[in-house]
């Protein structure tokens, strides 16, 4: 299966809306308005939250987005080491064991669920959206797929930010 995640042109808050591959809206995200951890809430398309997703508050090394359930427990953290050369991000304290590799220029992400292929995320970037396109067989996970894409780019975000 094939998501396309694209964040909005204007949005206030950071909102983004995730298609199939027939266009249709599978998941929305809703970002907070001046959050300085760049909180987002992803939905499904009836509206019910799944995931949380926000950035730690102070980086110094380390980059940080954690993804919280819809109680508000955790997941996980998605972590970009401030001085690494790749394109690799750390994920960290899932329940299962997750590793998002890419080489130095890439645009894709190989993502693997212990020790064995499980997704592939592409980005593209254009001058006014950012979008992803996720690709996987693991349907039943998309939504954690979206949670950490969103994760992804809120560390991409950040960085950026902090460094210009």
């Amino acid at each position: 299966m094939r998501l396309l995640v694209e964040n909005k042109l204007i949005s206030i808050g950071g909102g983004s809306v995730v298609k199939d591959e027939e266009g249709q809206v599978v998941y929305t995200i809703k970002g907070k308005w001046l959050s300085p951890t760049k909180k987002k809430i992803i939905k499904d398309a009836q509206g019910n939250k799944l995931f949380v997703v926000r950035n730690k508050w102070f980086n110094f090394l380390h980059h940080t987005a954690y993804i919280f359930n819809a109680e508000g427990e955790s997941v996980g953290q998605i972590r970009k080491n401030k001085y690494s050369i790749t394109n690799s991000f750390g994920a960290e304290n899932f329940s299962e064991d997750y590793k998002i590799l890419g080489k130095f220029f890439s645009r894709k992400l190989d993502i693997s669920r212990n020790d064995k292929e499980y997704a592939v995320l592409t980005m593209e970037w254009s001058w006014f959206v950012d979008k992803y396109s996720i690709e996987t067989n693991a349907v039943e996970d998309m939504p954690l797929l979206v949670a950490m894409v969103i994760a992804i780019d809120n560390v991409k975000d950040k960085r950026l930010n902090q460094e210009s």
